[in-house]
């Protein structure tokens, strides 16, 4: 098996291994490699060396009837490692999630080998570039589902990458009303072609007041902050209301620095989400039924052999809306 993997030096390198066990062992055919991984050639990763990619698909590589599983089967390839903490079967404890590519080797292999609670079949209308977003989308169902947004409430996303129009939709979906704000005049058009009425640019008009005007003098009931947006959190306390709930979601770490006398007085909830377990059925299925529209997120295709090349290209670069997808057949 040969797989990528990233040194504590900054330097990719392919290393030839065994296929690891695991109950289904998968030939990947494309993986994605994002500004997650990116980082991770820059020194942000919590161990090294790592294979990065944290999303991937391919085909079953041998038949198990056990698991309904056919060989060749095309199936999408769940990042998320659980491990159950507690010893005691009576008391609850909350496992540990790792992300395959981030915490644990990924998928920038020729084969994995994972659980069978990690495959998933992908229907004929999820399209492969499609389905290499599912992570994604599975992030951004989590996200709505901790902050438990109602119908009819306003959140503001602070944008600076395609995950923040995705999480535009999401917010249609659900029937929320999304402000977006952001930088890039491009992102922001896009957002208003797919619905997103309310849109900021800060380089533009004043934030603070555009929020004061859109909810009528409320705030925002929610606020989702990226922290590789790189602008402080601190001005987010402003544009959420008295009771608020404010999401820091993302995998990559991020030094946040907050005021907590602002946070105290306004009463505000402060939740952290890195990873979508428990959604990946949900995402693919917004896919299928084209809830989610992911065409607007703009790809790069190369060759396994390509990437250590293709990647120090963009080292120097600011790790946003990079998609690179990688034909591992």
């Amino acid at each position: 098996m040969e797989s990528w993997k990233i040194n504590h030096l900054n330097k990719m390198y392919i290393d030839n291994e065994d296929i690891p066990e695991g109950e289904v062992k998968v030939k990947v055919s494309k993986a994605l490699i994002d500004n997650t991984d990116l980082n991770l050639l820059k020194g942000d990763g919590n161990r090294y060396p790592i294979t990065p990619s944290h999303i991937a698909i391919g085909n079953v590589s041998e038949e198990y009837q056990e698991y309904g599983l056919k060989f060749g089967e095309k199936v999408l390839i769940s990042p998320y490692h659980v491990t159950d903490r507690a010893e005691d079967k009576n008391v609850y404890i909350a496992p540990d999630i790792d992300t395959m590519g981030v915490d644990l080797d990924g998928f920038l292999k020729d084969f994995v080998a994972v659980d069978k609670e990690n495959i998933f079949l992908l229907p004929d209308t999820v399209n492969d570039k499609k389905a290499l977003f599912v992570e994604d989308i599975a992030l951004g169902v989590k996200i709505f589902s901790e902050l438990d947004i109602d119908k009819g409430e306003t959140v503001v996303i602070i944008g600076g990458s395609a995950m923040s129009i995705l999480l535009c939709e999401l917010a249609i979906y659900y029937q929320a009303i999304p402000i977006l704000i952001d930088s890039d005049s491009t992102r922001l058009s896009i957002a208003m072609d797919m619905g997103v009425y309310y849109t900021i640019n800060p380089q533009e008009s004043e934030v603070l007041g555009q929020i004061l005007s859109f909810t009528s003098g409320r705030m925002a009931d929610y606020v989702i902050y990226d922290p590789t947006t790189n602008t402080p959190l601190q001005p987010a306390l402003q544009y959420s209301r008295r009771g608020g709930k404010i999401a820091i979601a993302g995998h990559n770490k991020a030094n946040v620095n907050v005021e907590l006398s602002k946070l105290l007085q306004k009463q505000l909830q402060l939740i952290g989400i890195n990873n979508g377990y428990g959604e990946i059925a949900t995402a693919i299925n917004l896919l299928a039924t084209d809830s989610i529209d992911t065409s607007f997120i703009q790809t790069k295709d190369i060759k396994f052999s390509e990437v250590d090349t293709v990647l120090s290209e963009y080292m120097g670069l600011p790790a946003t809306d990079i998609n690179i997808v990688v034909a591992v057949d």
